[in-house]
């Protein structure tokens, strides 16, 4: 089991790897048994890691409707960092266990019948954890770095993980620095997501498009003393913080006018948009940060249009997160 790297920062060892789930009944036998966890990730090559070593102390049989399923909780600690495995020897053990086809299994103490367990003891000794507590979402992030810096084009194992994951809005140039400038405060979206509903108390990324108006809008940033340098199309220029993710009705939507700058009349604006049977929702956004210099080059996953949010797609995109993330923060 793996806890959700968005929950806290940092946990026990011990609290990270409560133990591990399965559905070979064969995990009933394993009370003081070594269990040690094989993740593979990623094709073309699969790439397998041993991540973690546990002595079982407890089993659970979980029944349902048409099938069980059963946990062996125990001590034991993540490997720090997981290590690769990938070797002639490894592929020979692999073979050894089906291929992992088996799932579960068990494998004798012996180096006539399984030579490598020697080296899964010695590697889960010499990487354990040296601290006791553990930055979980530091640990996940340089988990997927190897992964993608052994294979590039696994950028979608970090992607598509089940792990939280940062978001971005592309506006056109003017709305981008009318936002960061604090104009208005509440970016508003149709009909969004789970990912984007639970996305309070995050960090949304401001993407920029080009102007949606040449000539006005290159006045416009240069009255705030920004250029087609410091203030360019198709980058990420900033980031603010969500306070709170809400749904309008036409009341709601009247008395936030000042707020989204969109007129008083939620039914209006749904019909001039085309979205006239959605839902509308609010982002209500602070804490403004201006990025010097801006993260250049960042083009939107295609489809996205003006006012949308989006995630990563590609390896570019999660590269420029990352970078602008980290970034110096020039102003606030």
């Amino acid at each position: 089991m793996i806890l959700d790297e968005s929950l806290i920062e940092k946990y026990d060892y011990e609290e990270v790897l409560p133990g591990i789930s399965t559905n070979k009944r064969a995990v009933l036998n394993t009370v003081g048994d070594t269990i040690f966890l094989i993740v593979g990730i990623g094709n073309k090559p699969k790439q397998y890691y041993i991540w973690s070593k546990s002595i079982c102390e407890e089993t659970v049989t979980n029944d349902y409707k048409n099938s069980h399923s059963y946990d062996a909780f125990g001590t034991g600690y993540l490997i720090d960092p997981p290590q690769l495995l990938n070797s002639k020897q490894f592929n020979e053990f692999k073979r050894f266990c089906g291929n992992f086809g088996f799932g579960f299994m068990r494998i004798k103490d012996s180096s006539e019948v399984c030579p490598y367990l020697n080296t899964l003891k010695e590697i889960t000794e010499n990487y354990k954890p040296k601290n006791s507590k553990l930055n979980f979402s530091q640990y996940i992030k340089d988990f997927y770095t190897q992964v993608t810096r052994i294979n590039p084009n696994e950028y979608s194992a970090y992607h598509q993980r089940g792990f939280y994951r940062h978001l971005a809005v592309s506006l056109s140039i003017e709305e981008a620095l009318e936002l960061l400038m604090g104009e208005y405060t509440t970016l508003v979206i149709f009909d969004p997501i789970d990912h984007e509903l639970n996305y309070k108390d995050s960090t949304l990324l401001i993407h920029t498009l080009d102007f949606y108006n040449s000539e006005e809008g290159k006045k416009y940033i240069a009255s705030y003393e920004f250029n087609d340098q410091t203030f360019p199309s198709y980058a990420i220029v900033g980031w603010m913080a969500v306070e709170k993710i809400f749904k309008y009705d036409e009341k709601s939507f009247a008395a936030d006018k000042d707020l989204h700058l969109l007129g008083e009349s939620l039914l209006d604006y749904k019909n001039s948009c085309g979205y006239e049977g959605s839902d509308v929702w609010g982002i209500a956004l602070k804490k403004p940060i201006f990025l010097n210099p801006p993260i250049c080059n960042v083009l939107q996953p295609e489809g996205i249009n003006n006012g949308e949010l989006w995630g990563a797609e590609d390896l570019s995109h999660l590269e420029a997160f990352d970078i602008a993330l980290q970034a110096k923060v020039e102003y606030e």
